[in-house]
């Protein structure tokens, strides 16, 4: 038996995920000389919801499913440059912003990547555009990108997000959120543009659910037309007007398109209401652990090439239904931010009596590192 529905989480980061839930180890290790990642000084994260997450990474390298932060150091690897299992304020993610605070899902970024649990470091990658010798004369560090998101309390389905990207602000000694988004001011990176801001507080805006459009019968299953709504005004930013890399980190790119994700549940009309709306859900405590883990996600990441719906690349999927045969099971994703649609198959499974339930989520820094 399967049949369709629909729900809405937080956004997955294309190959890594924001996680509503991660506890901090009794004994974690971080492994990044401090580089604050802060905001504040012209904006600041607005309705974003009551219990928001937020996840930071090098751009490139975050594979947020895989920590390993007792053995990765500095090291680029398999874990990853991330906030590791840090997603929340008593993880140091971030604090209490001007507008009421959390409980009026008004935030701002505040966190370090020495932070117990950061997996790996982004100070161990420069980026300097050598053409300026570096603002001051030392290293850029790279770019960081930094995620919230958070349920809207009035639509327990509905996620609201904002994604930002910037550049090592050497005069600041820090990555600065305030300049994503910032216009040029004199055209320099090392002198006036280094203090330009956003001026306005960066608003969490929702991301629509996908709406079940058709339902008809395909050979092998059932063929289901989606609707994706406009995702144009969810504020992705960048510093690339300002930056001082820019000449080799620009453009970033950051967006790469929208994401189906599935999860099978009951077939019952109050099922979704039950779901954890969280894609990685961790342990209640993690143990310290020299050895990489991967954690299960509680949402999966709907592929044509998944006969089975079990999330795994399993023999003979690779490279099926229009499928590229590159060892991974190829996501669904859709391009644009305007209102579209898309049909996909769902397979037959023989003897299964549960329910397919659908979510979209925003595909972010599409690296093939994981």
């Amino acid at each position: 038996m399967s049949r369709t529905g629909f729900s809405r989480l937080v956004p997955i980061l294309f190959s890594f995920v924001v996680v509503l839930a991660a506890l901090e180890s009794a004994r974690s290790y971080a492994n990044c000389p401090s580089a604050p990642i802060l905001q504040g000084f012209t904006t600041s994260f607005e309705s974003c919801g009551p219990n928001a997450a937020a996840f930071f990474w090098g751009h490139g390298r975050a594979v947020q499913r895989t920590i390993a932060y007792d053995a990765n150091a500095a090291t680029a690897s398999v874990a990853g440059h991330d906030s590791g299992i840090n997603q929340s304020m008593t993880q140091g993610m971030m604090i209490d912003g001007p507008n009421g605070g959390a409980a009026n899902g008004s935030y701002l970024a505040a966190t370090d990547g020495a932070n117990g649990g950061s997996d790996g470091c982004f100070l161990n990658t420069s980026l300097c555009d050598t053409s300026l010798l570096g603002c001051r004369g030392g290293p850029d560090f790279g770019v960081v990108d930094y995620v919230i998101a958070g349920v809207d309390p009035a639509q327990p389905n509905v996620a609201r997000m904002v994604a930002v990207s910037v550049d090592y602000n050497e005069f600041f000694a820090q990555h600065v959120l305030d300049n994503a988004g910032a216009a040029a001011v004199d055209g320099d990176p090392c002198g006036g543009d280094a203090f330009s801001g956003y001026p306005v507080p960066q608003t969490c805006a929702p991301i629509p659910a996908p709406e079940i459009l058709g339902v008809t019968p395909a050979p092998g299953g059932s063929s289901v037309s989606l609707g994706f709504g406009d995702v144009s005004g969810i504020l992705i930013l960048d510093d690339c007007a300002i930056a001082e890399s820019r000449a080799v980190n620009c453009p970033r790119n950051l967006y790469a398109g929208r994401i189906l994700l599935f999860k099978r549940g009951e077939c019952s009309p109050s099922a979704a209401a039950a779901f954890d709306r969280r894609v990685f859900i961790f342990p209640p405590q993690l143990p310290p652990f020299p050895t990489f883990q991967t954690i299960t996600p509680n949402w999966l990441t709907f592929s044509p090439e998944d006969a089975n719906l079990n999330g795994i690349l399993d023999a003979g999927e690779d490279g099926s239904n229009g499928g590229a045969a590159d060892g991974r099971l190829d996501p669904l994703i859709v391009p644009g931010t305007a209102t579209t649609s898309a049909t996909v198959t769902l397979p037959v499974l023989p003897g299964a009596t549960d329910c397919v339930f659908f979510a979209m989520t925003l595909a972010l820094d599409a690296n093939h590192l994981p």
